[in-house]
């Protein structure tokens, strides 16, 4: 309060010092001013309309003497001008800094206005991509799985097959099991994969999969596999954005449209901004920012930008290497290995428009590779490549492939080609007559207004035994929000055979509206060919699964020459996947039965669920059944007995929501969270604990025995450590002390008290009474 009193009183005697100065300097003559003219005042700073608070300058007349570091702190970053030393400190001499800094006073306000370039400010920078969500963890617990899917054809025909992981730490041991129908167990894929999400690389020994692009011949090889993987930080964008950079001179509110929709409001100070990975859809998109500043004035600054997501930001590297022995007959064989091999692919982005980078393959007698480059172009994206291989045998042979595409809101359309000479020649061992010479195909897609769609696409085919195309047209439209038109016509010929020309008409109805998962569709196909058919009609109905338990299903009836009648049914359970399907085509009938899930062991307990597929996490809420437990939001199921509930199929890497409902908990119960971010390993999984106290209070009174000799010490404290922390009571009069929630067992204890502090075991029984009544504890001090 006197502090308050003495600022108060400062600004006053400043205030009337401006006023006499104002008034009687005209009217008498000044004398010689020296230091003690420089008057001490506290002033409420203003930087571009923005308050940055109270400082304390000196003041004479018009100039204005102000610290630096104060006009630093206010923002203002590039401070130059005149110095001048008062009373054994530097000051800032304001008048120097124009014309970038403008100034003036209000002698009633008391107050100081300062009018600044926006690039003496400090710089903002904000990232509008979507980014990994506040408070999200990386955990990763020891835990194991085991799938295992039965399959039964025609109640006659039986397969078995199994896998199985062992995750540690993020790392994860993984292999497969068949028996095939003749009876034979074959090995499936094995390898150890670890990832690294810091730096975005996989490191995988055993079998792998190559793969080196259009112009490679990816391969599936035994060996070591290192690799860049963007797919281990889903909030990373491997590809530019726009941005837009701009200043301001007031606080202003800026909007951000893209393709005319508002995406962003942003409220932002004085200075320089940068707005960066502004997002769009794939394709030409354009951005609008919008700027208000606290006048009311309006800028708006319009930018296109195409969005390629093949080209890599500029200094940004993608790649692949691999070597190791080719696998062949996977399937069949458990341990058949072949040549060995290395294959590598390597891009860099040059710019955030080019992206170039090599390929190449090596085996016993090949040698094949060569460079190859995408291009972001104002209207759309260009890939390019070319490739030279020799091998023995077959000689040298060549490459090239090229690809075009281009999408906006309303329109899209591209091509790609592959030429190569019947003697180029891969990792990848496909018999030369069967590889196309030329592969070439084009597409368009139009959005006429809201309710119409119109796709033509082309296709073309050469290789040793001929040429094959498909020319097709497939128009949409859409009726209501739940039913719509669908038309296509098609004309293919195959190698060998003559033209046909075929058309389809169908017409699809949602059932319930968009929130529906149930289409029924009616359908007629008409086929000409060598063997034109009379039409066939088709009447389906289709349930999806939904994301938790539950049951689809799809029951089709056709009706014409080629009629077939098709029942699959689907049922998601919590300890597995169930499947029936029966088809029957002429007087032929056929039956299959699928039966899969899996056992996963995590946090001391082997669980049964259905299959894992990705990642997986344990909700637990230590010794509280019946808890409802919810993945996105979505209810999942229940703890158990333990207080346990298994999360199957969650994300890897990405931000999972896990949550419980606290009104589940009993009321003697208090938990300090019911909602986690939780980010899990790839096919590994996490403990999420949700630890819940027992609300109990525990009375007694304390006595100290010194001797013969019993006392009270009273008003002291006593201390109880529990896991680390100390847990405090006072001591009343009689001894009385109070404690919560403590788990039955013996804690180390403290008296405190004016005689000095006596050290001892504190017992806490196991109870369930809401009040435990631990009667009188006895220390005894040596």
């Amino acid at each position: 309060m006197a502090v308050r009193c003495f600022l108060t009183g400062t600004r006053i005697l400043v205030g009337a010092s401006f006023f006499l100065g104002a008034v009687l300097s005209p009217l008498i003559a000044a004398p010689p001013q020296t230091a003690s003219d420089w008057q001490r005042a506290f002033l409420q700073l203003r930087v571009n309309r923005v308050d940055k608070g109270e400082i304390l300058v000196l003041v004479r007349e018009n100039e204005v003497l102000i610290p630096e570091d104060d006009l630093k702190k206010a923002g203002i970053q590039s401070v130059g001008g005149r110095r001048q030393t008062e009373r054994g400190q530097e000051y800032v001499v304001l008048s120097s800094l124009t014309p970038k800094v403008e100034y003036s006073l209000d002698i009633e306000g008391l107050s100081l206005h300062l009018t600044t370039a926006p690039e003496l400010l400090g710089k903002t920078t904000l990232k509008l991509k979507t980014v990994a969500p506040p408070g999200m963890a990386y955990r990763s617990s020891p835990s194991a799985f085991l799938n295992y899917s039965f399959n039964l054809a025609d109640f006659d025909t039986t397969s078995l097959f199994t896998e199985g992981g062992l995750s540690l730490d993020g790392k994860l041991l993984h292999s497969g099991l068949a028996l095939t129908p003749d009876g034979r167990l074959v090995r499936g894929l094995s390898n150890f994969t670890w990832n690294q999400p810091d730096d975005l690389t996989t490191f995988i020994v055993g079998d792998s999969f190559a793969n080196l692009g259009a112009l490679g011949g990816g391969a599936l090889f035994g060996g070591l596999s290192y690799a860049k993987n963007f797919s281990l930080d889903p909030y990373f964008l491997s590809f530019p954005l726009p941005g837009f950079s701009g200043a301001l001179t007031t606080p202003s509110i800026v909007d951000v449209y893209v393709n005319g929709a508002l995406t962003r409001r942003l409220e932002l100070a004085p200075g320089p901004f940068r707005l960066e990975d502004i997002p769009l859809n794939a394709g030409l998109g354009d951005t609008e920012i919008v700027v208000q500043d606290a006048f009311g004035q309006v800028q708006r600054f319009s930018q296109p930008f195409y969005l390629s997501t093949l080209v890599l930001k500029e200094g940004l590297h993608d790649y692949t290497y691999n070597f190791g022995l080719l696998r062949d007959r996977l399937g069949t064989e458990s341990w058949h290995y072949g040549q060995a091999i290395f294959a590598a692919r390597h891009l860099l982005g040059l710019t955030d428009a080019i992206t170039a980078g090599a390929l190449l393959e090596a085996g016993k007698d090949l040698v094949s590779g060569g460079p190859e480059m995408v291009l972001r172009l104002p209207i759309g994206q260009l890939a390019l490549g070319t490739a030279v291989s020799n091998a023995r045998g077959s000689g040298t042979g060549w490459a090239g492939s090229a690809s075009y595409l281009f999408r906006a809101q309303y329109v899209s359309f591209g091509f790609s080609a592959f030429l190569n000479s019947d003697r180029y020649a891969t990792i990848n061992p496909i018999p030369f007559a069967d590889r196309p010479t030329l592969q070439a195909q084009a597409f368009a897609g139009f959005q006429v207004g809201s309710h119409l769609s119109v796709s033509p696409s082309f296709g073309y085919r050469q290789s040793a035994v001929g040429s094959a195309y498909l020319a097709s047209l497939v128009t949409q439209y859409r009726l209501s929000s739940d039913l719509n038109l669908q038309f296509a016509l098609s004309h293919s010929k195959q190698p060998q055979q003559t033209a046909s020309l075929d058309a389809f008409v169908g017409l699809n109805y949602l059932i319930g509206g968009t929130t529906s998962s149930t289409t029924v569709t009616l359908a007629y196909d008409q086929h000409g060919g060598t063997e034109p058919s009379g039409g066939l009609g088709t009447l389906r109905v289709q349930k999806s699964i939904p994301f938790g338990t539950g049951l689809g299903y799809l029951l089709q009836g056709q009706a014409g020459e080629q009629a077939q009648q098709i029942a699959d049914l689907q049922y998601r359970g919590d300890y597995g996947f169930y499947q029936f399907g029966y088809r029957r085509w002429g007087s032929v009938n056929a039956t299959r039965l699928n039966l899969s899930g899996g056992v996963v062991a995590i946090g001391g307990r082997l669980l049964a669920t259905r299959p894992v597929q990705d990642s997986y996490a344990l909700i637990r809420v230590p010794g509280v059944a019946n808890v409802t437990g919810y993945a996105y939001n979505q209810p999942i199921g229940t703890t158990d007995s333990e207080g346990d509930l298994f999360v199957p199929n969650l994300r890897s890497y990405y931000g999972n929501n896990l949550a419980i409902n606290d009104k589940d908990v009993p009321v003697d119960y208090r938990i300090d969270e019911t909602s986690k971010i939780v980010a899990t390993p790839y096919r590994g999984g996490a403990v999420v604990d949700f630890p819940v106290y027992r609300v109990q209070e525990f009375t007694g009174m304390v006595r100290i025995r010194k001797g013969a000799i019993t006392m009270i010490p009273k008003f002291g404290d006593l201390h109880v450590t529990v896991a680390g922390r100390t847990q405090t009571s006072p001591i009343g009069r009689n001894g009385e002390f109070y404690l919560e929630n403590l788990a039955p067992g013996n804690y180390q204890a403290s008296i405190l008290y004016e005689g000095g502090e006596c050290r001892f075991d504190l017992a806490i029984p196991a109870s369930g009474d809401r009040l435990v009544k631990l009667g009188q504890v006895t220390c005894t001090q040596h």
